[in-house]
């Protein structure tokens, strides 16, 4: 039986799948081991605002982009 993504089966023969841990998750179906389950990666963008401050001598206000 091959297991679905984000599972895996760790013994071969067994009828049933285990679920990755936690946020992780398989690249593709039929994984039989937890080490293929894989961390998801998270992306936050982080955005100020400059209203005309000291930071842009007094000018338009302007926006930054930051990931982190």
């Amino acid at each position: 039986m091959a297991c679905a993504r984000d599972s895996y089966q760790p013994l071969s023969g067994q009828n049933f799948c285990v679920d990755c841990p936690g946020d992780t998750q398989t690249d593709a179906e039929a994984a039989t081991d937890s080490s293929q389950c894989k961390g998801i990666a998270y992306i936050v963008l982080s955005v100020k605002l400059h209203l005309g401050d000291e930071r842009t001598n007094g000018q338009m206000p302007g926006i930054e982009f930051g990931a982190f």
